[in-house]
């Protein structure tokens, strides 16, 4: 769309004008990357981390030390492209700035240059929440009506705005964070732009056992939500770390992944470690939401399953929203053009 020697330049702000909020597009974009991963249509290398020492007095207060992650990947199908994403996540910042900023670039095959360079915060956030959706859509229960939320940063805030436009049935949303402050002010903030119910849990055990499908987005490496706390028919989503014991995920009837080598690479979040300790075996794997979307494998089967999503952010969706963004910013005459 531009030449070998140009590229465009796409701030935050060219981000949202051209789609970047828009969750329908986004589950769509989710979809669509899910499939042409479940087909074997990407090429996706493992995530690359780059960490540092820092001071911890100055540092992030949930455990987790502040990291660079680099995320190239390939997107196959109709409109093909390969591209990367360079994060930062947990460094110390502003009230005003985000825990996890990022960067994409991408390029289209048939081009030496990059097609554009665009920032990727806003598209990390809506993403992962829009897999979750989707996730949700396949595997809840049809009646589901309460959502409990662990965790309301950045990733739990979006989560509760997407996934209350993603949810019509959705009734009740249940929050809970280690600082309760920081959970009110959530509920207060969204209060009056959901028709839903947002009540603030003082344990995290409110939170989880009242509720039809459970999210957890945090930082943690303590585990939080415990065997017990699981009733018949929950759907348990993990976008963060290690936020499960190992005694609950043995609960679940059924778990799928977004994708099992990126997620044992990485080696934190629960299922990675529960097989480190050879507490479980990847062949109990269900299989990948990508697999369930080509409809490879069934999805829930009955109201009584217990189960459990593991997602660890894959490349290909930041680049299926990305390339949806860059096309509609070339359409609108929208962004910068740099010249090498």
């Amino acid at each position: 769309m531009f030449g070998n020697k140009t590229m465009l330049f796409l701030n935050e702000s060219d981000v949202a004008t051209c789609g970047g909020h828009d969750v329908r597009a986004a589950l769509e974009d989710v979809r669509r990357a899910l499939l042409c991963h479940g087909q074997g249509e990407t090429i996706l290398p493992p995530k690359m981390t780059l960490s540092h020492s820092f001071d911890k007095q100055t540092g992030p207060s949930s455990g987790s030390l502040p990291h660079y992650v680099a995320m190239p990947a390939y997107l196959g199908g109709n409109v093909p492209y390969a591209g990367f994403k360079w994060v930062s996540v947990g460094h110390p910042h502003t009230a005003d700035q985000p825990d996890i900023t990022a960067i994409i670039v991408i390029q289209s095959p048939q081009s030496s240059y990059p097609a554009a360079i665009m920032d990727g915060t806003l598209i990390t956030s809506i993403r992962s929440a829009a897999v979750t959706a989707v996730a949700v859509q396949e595997l809840a229960r049809p009646d589901a009506q309460v959502l409990g939320i662990i965790g309301t940063g950045a990733q739990g805030a979006k989560h509760l705005q997407l996934l209350s436009q993603a949810l019509p049935k959705l009734k009740q949303i249940r929050l809970y964070n280690r600082s309760r402050d920081k959970a009110v002010e959530l509920a207060t903030r969204w209060k009056d732009q959901v028709k839903t119910e947002i009540i603030v849990t003082e344990g995290a055990q409110e939170a989880v056992m009242e509720s039809d499908i459970v999210v957890t987005a945090t930082s943690t490496n303590e585990p939080i939500v415990q065997a017990e706390w699981l009733k018949r028919g929950v759907l348990y989503v993990q976008v963060g770390r290690h936020e499960i014991t190992f005694e609950a995920v043995q609960r679940f009837d059924k778990i799928f992944v977004d994708d099992w080598q990126q997620i044992r690479q990485r080696g934190v979040q629960t299922l990675a470690l529960m097989e480190q300790e050879g507490r479980w075996r990847s062949s109990c794997l269900h299989g990948t939401l990508g697999q369930r979307l080509l409809g490879a494998i069934v999805g829930r089967e009955s109201d009584s399953e217990r189960i459990m999503v593991s997602t660890i952010g894959l490349g290909v969706v930041d680049l299926a929203i990305a390339a949806r963004i860059y096309e509609q910013a070339v359409a609108q005459g929208i962004g910068q053009v740099l010249t090498r």
